[in-house]
This record gives C-alpha cells, structure tokens and sequence, in this order.
C-alpha cells in the first residue's frame, strides 16, 4: 500500500463509448452503463492503492445520447469523480480520440503536476497520443479490457502500465466449458435424453448457433438471430420461421439447447444456452477445431 506523502498526481482520461459498447458486447448479463460507473470507481482506488497515483482529472467522452443506457449515468459519473464531455459521433466512428488526446497533450504541457495520463481505451488509434506522452517523459497506465486491446498499444506502454479492466468486473455465471461458453445454472434436462441422435436439419441450426457463439465468445441472442442470422443463413433457406422453431423444441428435447430470459433494460430478453457437454455438441465443435 502507498502512503499519503507518496503520492503523485494523474489525470484519468476514459474514451467511454468505446468502453461501454465492448462491455455491452462481452457481457450482456450486466447492465453496462451503471457497470462502467462502478469500475472506473475501482479503477480510482486500485490507482492510489497500487501504483502511488491520486486522480485529480478525471473525464469521459462519449456522445451519450447514443444509448439510454449513457444518458442515465451522467450524473453517475460525476458523483464518482469523472466530469462527462459530450463529443459528437457517427454511426461508424466518434471524435473521442481526437477530444481526449487533445487534453492529454494540454495537460502534459500545462500541468506540471500531472506526472501520469491514465488512458481508458484499446484502440490503436490511441497510439500516437500514447507515443508523445511518453516522449515528454510523463508515465501512462493503459486501461481496457483484454478482449479489446491492441497489440500496438500493449508493446508500447510495457506489461507493468497495463490495467485490465476485466478483473474489475463481477463474476460472469458463464463458465468457460473448454469448448465455448455456458451459463452454470441451465438445467438441459436428463441425460438419458443426450443420447437421441439429431437429425440434418437440427444440426444444420446447431451449427448456425455455435457460429454465432464463437463469434462473439458468448450466448446468442434469440432476437437478433432471428432477425439478421437466419434469413442470411444458405443452410437454412428452405426452412420457415415455424419449421426453425420446430427445430429448436426438438433440440430443446434433446438436451442440447435452451431458450432462457435474461434480465435487461428496458425489457428482458432471450439467449440460446448451448449444453457444451452433449455428444452431438462436442463433436461438431472439435471436429471444427481439427
């Protein structure tokens, strides 16, 4: 633990849209915008706690009225010491980057005090920002989660200046089953019922699924599914919505998937649970691995 008379000053800088919808992404069993507020809150404290630094400017960027969600902490965000600055953004990319670099280099040449820029963010669009900071000798600790970091950034600030903003989060009910990603409390009913082989049509949408599950490293949403995946899907073009939905209770029969509601805001909604321990799901999934 560092002592009072220790400590130096930092300036934590957030990109927060670009933090937010990665958690939203990576996690959906959280409610990202109120989570985000939470971490940064941590963040503060394990930056005094262990690296010797007090915060004493702190700022997110984000066009907040991109999401609900963003909008409703604002005032979140100041009661924990972050002051929100609005930037606008289109759908395919925000100025963040551009706002928070131009008060990194403000604060590193007007603030003698400031003797670490904290930089919340894994684009590598933040490189060469990271690059002049350090070249005027000021100490950056890099903050994001590692799922989103880029390479570049990590082998220009060291492994010892690296936060991964993943430890701070509450721990997922998902498990990480060796073959894909799996909510510990689904019951997918008696094993007996694993050993009833599936037919080509269900495997065809078994594939689909677990697609889709690795793509995005978590349960697949039933509504988006339905939405983009499967009118797009050549294996299952000669299926209609209420055979695909046959599809699924029969796959549901056999124990290899379930349909369950999550919480979310403004409503709950639905994921496909894989039971990563059924024959028919390991085989497919290894044989795409060999």
């Amino acid at each position: 633990m560092v002592q009072p008379n220790d400590l130096q000053f930092c300036s934590i800088l957030v990109d927060f849209e670009n933090l937010f919808f990665s958690l939203k992404n990576y996690r959906p069993d959280l409610t990202a915008g109120q989570e985000l507020v939470h971490l940064l809150d941590k963040l503060r404290y394990k930056i005094q706690e262990e690296y010797g630094y007090l915060p004493i400017m702190n700022r997110t960027y984000a066009d907040y009225q991109k999401d609900y969600e963003m909008a409703d902490v604002q005032g979140d965000l100041q009661l924990a010491g972050f002051e929100p600055h609005f930037i606008h953004s289109k759908p395919s990319k925000n100025s963040a980057d551009i706002l928070l670099s131009i008060d990194a280099m403000e604060m590193v040449v007007l603030r003698e005090d400031i003797n670490c820029l904290v930089i919340c963010a894994g684009d590598s669009d933040y490189l060469p920002i990271i690059r002049r900071i350090l070249q005027y000798g000021k100490q950056v600790l890099l903050c994001a989660f590692s799922f989103n970091m880029s390479g570049d950034l990590k082998r220009q600030v060291g492994e010892p200046n690296i936060i991964r903003l993943n430890s701070l989060l509450p721990k997922s009910r998902l498990v990480n089953t060796g073959l894909g990603f799996q909510d510990e409390e689904v019951d997918f009913g008696p094993e007996e019922m694993w050993l009833f082989e599936i037919d080509n049509d269900e495997e065809r949408l078994l594939r689909v699924v677990l697609q889709e599950h690795a793509r995005h490293e978590r349960e697949v949403w039933v509504g988006p599914f339905f939405r983009d995946i499967v009118p797009n899907e050549a294996e299952l073009q000669h299926l209609s919505r209420f055979e695909i939905q046959n599809v699924i209770d029969r796959l549901k029969g056999k124990g290899v998937i379930r349909v369950r509601k999550v919480p979310g805001k403004p409503h709950p909604y639905s994921v496909f649970s894989i039971n990563f321990n059924h024959p028919c799901v390991r085989e497919i999934v290894m044989a795409a691995e060999v």
